[in-house]
């Protein structure tokens, strides 16, 4: 009866898990030192309702504001054929949580920051403070308390603070593997054949 349980459970948070990110009102943003990104709601799809956060991992970044400026400044390169300025986060500096009502997915994420270039070639401050797209690529391996894994994407818009428009993307989920333990009298009776 409780492999029938699991398995329902696991079918249930598993396939095409879409859904739309807000922000909360905590303090948040690449600005915060210790708790660099971004949190909120999961305010429709079919993760709602639920919690969600995505943590960059800001270790030498700097603690004062004009150092911090300075380090995520030189994470933007400009990008001339589409005349913008691009800055990447690999997955091994972010990390991201979805608490859906069905599923909860944790796992990391590669993510894009994108600023429309208005001016010259260089990335003036008013460029760098304003409204960004923020594209992510979400890995959520499967693990030891994960019903799923699998990969999936999400865009929207932020600035250095908060979120500014909405979030939204889908996961597409499957179930994972489980290993199944061996019994002594299985092995027992293997001896004997």
């Amino acid at each position: 009866m409780l492999s029938a349980l699991l398995a329902v459970q696991a079918w249930a948070g598993c396939g095409t898990n879409d859904f739309m990110l807000i922000s909360d009102s905590s303090t948040q943003g690449l600005w915060i030192v210790g708790n660099a990104g971004y949190r909120g709601y999961i305010a429709d799809g079919a993760m709602s309702p639920g919690t969600w956060s995505m943590t960059f991992n800001d270790a030498g970044w700097g603690t004062t504001s004009s150092a911090r400026r300075t380090y995520l400044r030189g994470r933007y390169s400009y990008d001339s054929a589409n005349n913008v300025h691009r800055a990447t986060f690999s997955p091994s500096e972010v990390t991201v949580q979805l608490n859906g009502s069905a599923v909860t997915l944790s796992g990391t994420a590669q993510v894009v920051l994108t600023i429309v270039n208005t001016g010259n070639t260089s990335l003036s401050n008013q460029e760098m403070d304003g409204a960004q797209t923020l594209s992510a690529v979400i890995t959520t391996p499967c693990g030891t308390s994960n019903l799923c894994g699998g990969s999936g994407d999400g865009s929207g818009g932020v600035d250095l603070n908060t979120v500014t428009s909405n979030i939204t993307g889908a996961t597409t989920t499957n179930t994972c593997a489980t290993a199944v333990a061996s019994t002594l009298w299985g092995t027992f009776k293997a001896l004997y054949r």
